[in-house]
């Protein structure tokens, strides 16, 4: 697993700002009494699923102790005892067969040289008739149009650090259907979540800016040092970031698919 996001405290309140601000999750809904599985739950940002389950049950699991444990203190503030937790992998989670009615899996199977495998464990461990919600991003696609050439640069030597050589799946989210439709999955749905902002946003945009380069940051040193980027490009990108031009254009695009477990 090639996962170059962090688990420290500044982190980790970026990650859960993130997922307010992405907003992909808004229409995504639970029956009060299901047994969620999130699998790579993190440090527990998708709370608001345990807070959905007021008669139901919620299990993070993800393969990260440290996380586990931020995610641990997480449900302890929000007083959600329906919450436990597991450290696991998502591929080999040793859960029981269909011991789940809903199995959650969000910005995961990006770091993943082997996808597919966690999407045979999340089809195993739901139950005959349940579903499987995936949400990914197409982060190849993410794109800032108007002032930031080096900012983008330096995204795209992001991406070639954290996903090249098979080390991950930048693509998956356009793979997901498939996938789904291979390992078995029937009654499949796919829709996009895209993200558009603009100059005259400025609160908005200087928030997605400075999360571009904080998404950016952790691989740099490594892209400099195998000169993707120069120092120099880097310096001028954390500048760019600062700025926010009326004529800006950013966007960002998620998938989300949902399918179940055949009957």
């Amino acid at each position: 697993m090639t996962y170059h996001l962090g688990s420290n405290q500044s982190e980790q309140a970026r990650l859960f700002e993130q997922s307010e601000r992405y907003g992909d999750t808004r229409e995504i809904k639970f029956e009060s009494t299901d047994r969620v599985c999130e699998l790579g739950c993190g440090p527990f940002s998708n709370a608001w699923i345990a807070q959905q389950l007021t008669s139901g049950t919620y299990l993070g699991v993800d393969v990260s102790a440290e996380q586990i444990q931020t995610a641990e203190r997480r449900a302890k503030e929000l007083h959600l005892s329906n919450s436990e937790f597991l450290v696991a992998s998502a591929s080999e989670t040793g859960l029981a067969n269909a011991s789940f009615d809903t199995v959650f899996i969000r910005f995961l199977l990006i770091h993943l040289s082997d996808p597919k495998a966690v999407i045979r464990e999340a089809l195993r461990i739901v139950r005959p008739g349940g579903r499987i919600v995936v949400v990914e991003a197409h982060v190849p696609s993410y794109y800032i149009r108007a002032h930031a050439p080096s900012l983008v640069k330096c995204f795209a030597a992001r991406l070639e650090v954290g996903y090249g050589a098979g080390k991950g799946s930048p693509n998956i989210a356009l793979d997901l259907y498939p996938f789904l439709k291979e390992q078995g999955a029937v009654d499949l749905t796919i829709r996009q979540h895209p993200i558009i902002v603009t100059g005259e946003e400025h609160e908005r945009a200087a928030w997605f800016l400075s999360n571009f380069l904080r998404l950016t940051q952790p691989t740099m040193d490594e892209a400099i040092r195998r000169g993707l980027i120069s120092e120099a490009e880097w310096e001028s990108a954390k500048q760019e970031a600062t700025v926010v031009p009326l004529n800006m254009l950013l966007f960002q695009s998620m998938w989300i698919a949902e399918g179940k477990r055949p009957s």
